[in-house]
C-alpha cells in the first residue's frame, strides 16, 4: 500500500496513526505529488493496483493555502488509470467549498467523463444540497 502527500505533517500524522494501529506494516509513504506516482510505485505494481483513493483539497486543521492543484490532479489521474488492475477501483473526493475547488472539481468531472469505455464512472452528491457540499467519484476499470 502506498499513500502520497506533499507535506510532512500529513505523512507524519499519517505515520502516527498506522503505528498506533498497528497497521504501518506494508505500508510505504512518500511525500510527493500524487502526479509523480507512477515514477514511484514499482514497476512490478503497475497494472496490479486494485484501488486508489484521492481525497482532494488541503490538509484538515492544516495550512488552507496548500492545497492539491488541478494540473497535478489531472496528471495523477491519467496516470492511475495504467496503474490499476482490471476490475480496479478509483474513488475521487472533490471538494469545492475553498478556493480552487470549484476549479479542481470541476476539472475532475470533465476528466471522468471523456474516459473510455474500459471505464465506467459513478457520481455521489451530498444528500444535503449544496455548491460546497464535496462531490463522489468512483471510477471502475472493466
Amino acid at each position: 500500500m502506498y499513500g502520497f502527500d506533499i507535506q510532512s505533517a500529513a505523512i507524519n500524522a499519517t505515520r502516527e496513526k498506522l503505528q498506533h494501529n498497528q497497521l504501518i506494516d506494508g505500508v510505504t509513504l512518500i511525500q510527493a505529488s500524487h502526479a509523480d506516482m507512477a515514477v514511484h510505485i514499482p514497476v512490478h505494481h503497475h497494472g496490479s493496483i486494485k484501488a486508489c483513493m484521492f481525497n482532494l483539497g488541503y490538509l484538515p486543521k492544516g495550512d488552507k493555502a496548500i492545497i492539491t492543484q488541478t494540473n497535478s490532479t489531472l496528471l495523477a489521474l491519467i496516470a492511475v488509470c495504467s496503474l490499476l488492475a482490471p476490475q480496479g477501483l478509483v474513488t475521487i473526493l472533490a471538494y469545492s467549498g475553498h478556493a480552487g475547488g470549484d476549479e479542481e472539481a470541476d476539472h475532475v468531472e470533465q476528466w471522468a467523463d471523456q474516459l473510455d469505455v474500459q471505464f465506467s464512472v459513478s457520481r455521489f452528491l451530498s444528500a444535503i444540497p449544496s455548491p460546497s457540499a464535496p462531490r463522489l467519484l468512483v471510477v471502475h476499470k472493466r
